[in-house]
């Protein structure tokens, strides 16, 4: 799996084409809110070439989306609604073999804390972790990391904590 830095907060710039001067840079989609807005993690691509994404804000409930961008545009395939499934998404996602991706969101969720969330790829939405009120939880995750197996999950809060998870990958 490939991860590609994006710092743009108005729109994705990849298809790098090397040119004798310099090289350009193809805008594949500007945010508008709908469909998220503050992408502020890495990228992660499929083995088809698709890149997958979050964006903090935006969306129906403006909690962030989860987002595909293949060669017809973006998809949202997911909207963040708060309680009790999470907001804020800033980390990049995981995806397994099988096409679920995982990742966390910032705050939201049933203690207000973040979660740690699986989507299907068939859309579906599953809260494997809420975050709670203690230093010792990694509350509010703001980073993720697969070890090298790729069988877990770790997050970093801004406690300073950091806590790692197993999960099905």
């Amino acid at each position: 799996m490939t991860k590609m830095t994006l710092w743009s907060m108005m729109a994705l710039a990849a298809s790098v084409t090397p040119q004798a001067h310099g090289q350009t840079y193809t805008v594949l989609h500007s945010f508008t809110g709908p469909d998220g807005s503050k992408p502020r993690a890495a990228l992660i691509a499929d083995p088809a070439g698709n890149l997958f994404g979050t964006a903090s804000a935006g969306g129906t409930f403006n909690n962030g989306t989860v987002f595909k961008v293949d060669k017809t545009g973006l998809t949202v395939l997911y909207e963040f609604q708060g309680l009790p499934d999470g907001a804020s998404p800033w980390a990049s996602l995981i995806r397994d073999a099988a096409g679920n991706l995982y990742g966390t969101t910032s705050s939201g969720g049933v203690e207000e804390d973040g979660t740690i969330f699986k989507l299907d790829p068939d859309g579906s939405e599953t809260v494997l972790f809420g975050f709670r009120n203690s230093t010792l939880d990694a509350r509010y995750p703001l980073s993720n990391r697969s070890a090298r197996d790729g069988r877990d999950l770790e997050s970093q809060g801004v406690s300073g904590f950091s806590r790692r998870f197993l999960t099905p990958l």
